[in-house]
């Protein structure tokens, strides 16, 4: 599918690229993401955590920042953290 050279952008003349900067703040505490993690990952991110478990996949929630929101052992735990947060949960690839 060619596009359309006569289009009008979807933004008009308000488009502009954001700084990395810009986009970390205007989904701080706003926005997350769920990753599934290994027990191994999750023991090598967060040495000072005890008890971790040793086997089966755990599901990190993360920021638009970047920073570890909390870690479950449950994807229905991590949701009901974004819930609680009142954030939205968005898919990343």
């Amino acid at each position: 599918m060619k596009a359309n050279a006569n289009a009008t952008p979807m933004f008009g003349d308000r488009a502009r690229a954001m700084s990395a900067q810009e986009l970390v703040m205007a989904g701080a505490g706003e926005v997350a993401y769920i990753k599934q993690v290994t027990p191994e990952w999750a023991a090598a991110a967060f040495p000072a955590v005890e008890g971790l478990p040793q086997t089966g996949t755990l599901f990190l929630v993360g920021g638009a920042d970047g920073g570890s929101i909390a870690l479950t052992d449950t994807y229905s735990a991590a949701v009901g953290h974004v819930i609680a947060g009142d954030m939205s949960l968005v898919a990343v690839h």
